[in-house]
């Protein structure tokens, strides 16, 4: 607590008890849950839940053995906090909510998510034998040098080796306002309703197949049907939880979007991935900062893989000074 006390510019302590902000949180399910569900808001599952808790632990980047903090970084938050939601009475419904709204964007398919860890390095294996620019073999591509060297078609740095830039979206959760969650999956419900879709079949177990439906009276066995609504209502209720216990007093994010639950990885689809859509949509805005899409797509000139706010850029016609800018 005394540490939270520290960051003032996201977090504030609740004049109220732990007890209290439950007995709220029990009632936004009451009345908020849909019908079938609604045994997820029943007294017995509510009885011994103490709001999501947070914990910290230190960043090792940030500190050395016998020297203590070594970070130099201006404002960097060398904590890291840790929401668990693991005890929250309606976690799987929330599970559900995720998975569906993450099949969502798969099935939109405009940002650089990608599927899994797993699958990742695959993933960007693909994505980088696609693009333009010379390769290790030698074959031409990039701008040329002083006596032939590569380079950057942007700056002219010289560029022997393809570029790589990894960066992750710096404080993604407390800085995104929810509004532009609950914009953009409007937006992706909008794009699935053209289509005809009504909803999303969702699979109870992780590893099972979650898809869009046409139709809304039958799915699979072990799976869960929302309809569009319901998948809104349920990331609604999920934005609104930005209250947790730490020992036994409350404090809340002042903004942002709630940390550790099992919505968080899906609301950076959503907006990260809009971004990215926008980004790539748009030549006219990539030539204003120099990005001229004169060798064909976007997807020709870098390879973008994301995983939740992490993101990887690789490059053989642009420099990484170029790619951090284009980033920005």
């Amino acid at each position: 607590a005394h540490l939270l006390a520290a960051d003032p510019g996201h977090w504030r302590l609740v004049d109220c008890s732990v007890q209290e902000v439950k007995a709220l949180y029990h009632h936004l399910h009451r009345v908020g849950l849909p019908r079938r569900f609604a045994y997820m808001a029943s007294s017995h599952r509510w009885a011994d839940f103490r709001l999501n808790y947070m914990y910290m632990n230190l960043k090792a980047k940030c500190f050395a053995h016998a020297q203590g903090r070594t970070c130099q970084k201006p404002g960097h938050s060398c904590l890291r906090k840790v929401v668990s939601w693991c005890t929250h009475p309606a976690v799987d419904f929330y599970r559900w909510v995720a998975r569906g709204v993450q099949t969502l964007v798969a099935a939109w398919g405009r940002g650089h998510d990608v599927a899994s860890l797993k699958t990742a390095a695959a993933e960007l294996r693909r994505k980088v034998a696609a693009l333009a620019g010379p390769t290790a073999e030698g074959d031409g591509g990039a701008g040329q040098h002083g006596c032939g060297r590569l380079a950057c078609l942007r700056c002219g740095a010289p560029m022997p080796t393809p570029s790589v830039v990894v960066a992750d979206a710096a404080q993604m959760y407390e800085e995104v306002p929810p509004v532009r969650v609950r914009e953009g999956l409007r937006n992706l419900v909008a794009w699935a309703s053209e289509r005809g879709y009504v909803g999303v079949a969702v699979s109870k177990r992780a590893a099972g197949p979650s898809f869009l439906v046409k139709q809304r009276w039958r799915h699979p066995p072990g799976s869960v049907l929302f309809t569009w609504a319901e998948l809104s209502q349920g990331m609604d209720l999920a934005l609104a939880q930005t209250a947790v216990s730490v020992g036994n007093s409350v404090w809340r994010q002042a903004e942002g979007l709630p940390i550790g639950g099992p919505h968080s990885p899906a609301s950076c689809s959503v907006v990260l991935g809009a971004d990215e859509a926008a980004w790539a949509g748009d030549p006219v805005a990539r030539a204003s900062f120099g990005f001229a899409p004169s060798r064909g797509p976007l997807s020709e000139q870098v390879a973008l893989a994301r995983y939740v706010d992490d993101l990887i850029m690789v490059s053989r016609v642009w420099c990484a000074a170029c790619l951090e800018d284009m980033l920005r």
